[in-house]
């Protein structure tokens, strides 16, 4: 379904009808298209309902001229999983829109299970057992946080079945991960941390969310703690944290005091 907006008050109003329609295959995507030419009253609640939705939808952009929101183009795919296009003033928008059509409603895998210890992880994003469908030739990335039992046992074994949108059959794979084959890093577990601050700050505006996470924790606790306890060791800025810098050169004395 498209979406097109003529001002901030009507995208609201067809966006939410169209997340209410029935009939959906289940486990494949309603495919959804903002098309705008300039801004909406409020663009975080929009992103917020198609990101609440991002497990039963794709949700992509075009926007239209230079009147239209770069921002509210590139968070609505992203917060969608989808894709976004930006057309200039006097160019062919056919093109466009097309070429975003034909990558957007590629054929998908679904009725997706993932097997592993969940002895082993304290923390996963997303979680795997909230994946639904997964689009041909998209990357599927996911963060395990893996505890001293992995360390101890040396090896987990990482298992996903899918069904094969072209033969309609079950195919499955298997991965064993193994401690002597890893490097050690802070920037992929950092990164890892980032999304699941950024996702918990936008949970504390979600009704769904908070019942149904698509955060995976060993252990669970209110948003607010979990958003300081993990900014505070991972030294990642959240809304709840800020960095102040000392230098250590600088010596304060009654005649530096009066330089300054």
């Amino acid at each position: 379904m498209c979406i097109r907006d003529r001002g901030g008050t009507e995208v609201m109003k067809p966006l939410e009808e169209c997340l209410r329609l029935k009939g959906r295959r289940p486990n494949y995507p309603r495919y959804v298209f903002l098309l705008t030419d300039g801004d909406v009253g409020d663009p975080q609640k929009v992103v917020n309902m198609i990101e609440e939705e991002a497990g039963n939808i794709k949700g992509s952009a075009l926007g239209i001229g230079s009147g239209a929101s770069h921002e509210l183009i590139r968070e609505v795919a992203r917060a969608g999983n989808g894709y976004f296009d930006l057309i200039a003033d006097q160019e062919d928008v056919s093109e466009k829109v097309i070429s975003l059509m034909m990558k957007s409603v590629l054929p998908v895998c679904d009725d997706i299970k993932t097997q592993y210890n969940q002895a082993m992880v304290n923390m996963a994003y997303p979680d795997p057992s909230t994946l639904r469908f997964v689009t041909i030739g998209e990357l599927y990335s996911v963060f395990l946080f893996l505890n001293d039992q992995f360390v101890s046992d040396g090896s987990i074994k990482l298992g996903i079945s899918y069904t094969n949108p072209m033969t309609r059959k079950t195919e499955a794979s298997e991965k064993i991960l193994k401690m002597e084959d890893a490097f050690q890093t802070d920037s992929i577990p950092k990164l890892g941390v980032h999304h699941i601050i950024k996702r918990l700050e936008r949970q504390k505006f979600s009704n769904k969310y908070k019942e149904v996470p698509d955060i995976y924790q060993a252990v669970q606790s209110d948003v607010d703690a979990r958003i300081l306890e993990l900014s505070m060791n991972y030294q990642i800025l959240s809304e709840l944290t800020a960095f102040i810098c000392i230098s250590p050169c600088l010596l304060y004395t009654s005649d530096a005091a009066d330089d300054l």
